[in-house]
């Protein structure tokens, strides 16, 4: 792992943007460091909580300002951190259908 400066994600369709305020460690985040994504470079973090700051079209689950936690499941057949960038960042893109905790 390495620390680097990369653009804010812009959410899609079905998408939100999270300000990330905390992502967990945990061993499902060493499988990603350790080789296992099907992608590179890779943002490991599945265990995030963040605050919706920005709509992709078509978004109406979530609303700007919530707080969410979005967990293992990233929402259309990914794993967060995995198959898809995940908390270990600043911000991040989550899928409305993602398992979330609000």
């Amino acid at each position: 792992m390495k620390l680097v400066e990369i653009p804010i994600p812009v959410p899609e369709e079905g998408q939100v943007l999270l300000r990330i305020e905390a992502c967990g460690v945990c061993n499902g985040d060493s499988m990603a460091i350790g080789g296992a994504s099907p992608e590179y470079p890779r943002i490991p973090g599945h265990e995030v909580i963040g605050i919706v700051t920005e709509l992709g079209s078509g978004s109406t689950r979530w609303e700007i300002g919530q707080r969410v936690g979005i967990g293992w499941h990233g929402g259309h057949d990914h794993v967060t951190g995995l198959t898809m960038d995940g908390g270990y960042a600043e911000y991040m893109v989550a899928f409305e259908d993602s398992d979330p905790h609000t």
